[in-house]
């Protein structure tokens, strides 16, 4: 497939809509409360905007595999993505088994550090659950976003995100957008 124009529309979203409710002899407190985090992008390379998408159903192992992120191949349409800025990466363990969380980080060179802080820094993305038909009940994910220019970068010297799993080999999702320049 030919690397044509593409444009990219696209919204995240993540509701956290607890009722916690404490039972006592005067009767029930209730603390409700509704949190709704958006994030919506319409195609371009400034801030709010994106016109990358990387989508893919991927397997870690011990040993990890490194994702460069100026030469992912590829798109869904084919083509080889080239960030220069990340406005959101999305990572979903497929695996119900415990032991089985990866590892998001540590590249031996050339670590992205987007979300982190530092090369070493590690971030955990725990197992799901799933329900008796083995489709997943709740998923074990990490999200990080950010929509202004600047904040997850990608250049020559910042660009390899390393996933590894503590246990054996998992299967994950990962989605991350963008910009190409």
């Amino acid at each position: 497939m030919a690397d044509g124009d593409r444009t990219l529309a696209l919204s995240a979203t993540l509701t956290l809509a607890p009722t916690y409710t404490n039972e006592n002899a005067t009767g029930n407190d209730s603390d409700d409360v509704i949190v709704r985090l958006l994030q919506v992008l319409t195609t371009g390379t400034t801030s709010d905007k994106a016109d990358r998408l990387y989508r893919k159903r991927r397997s870690a192992t011990t040993t990890g595999e490194t994702l460069d992120l100026t030469a992912l191949a590829s798109d869904p349409f084919g083509n080889t993505l080239a960030f220069t800025e990340v406005r959101g990466i999305l990572i979903v363990n497929r695996s119900s088994t415990v032991a089985e969380y990866l590892l998001v980080g540590g590249a031996a060179t050339n670590a992205w550090l987007g979300f982190l802080n530092d090369v070493t820094d590690l971030a955990r993305v725990h197992a799901s659950t799933v329900n008796a038909d083995s489709t997943i009940k709740n998923h074990g994910y990490a999200f990080f976003t950010s929509p202004a220019d600047g904040q997850m970068a990608v250049s020559a010297s910042n660009k390899d995100l390393k996933v590894k799993s503590a246990s054996g080999t998992v299967a994950y999702d990962i989605y991350i957008w963008g910009t190409s320049a």
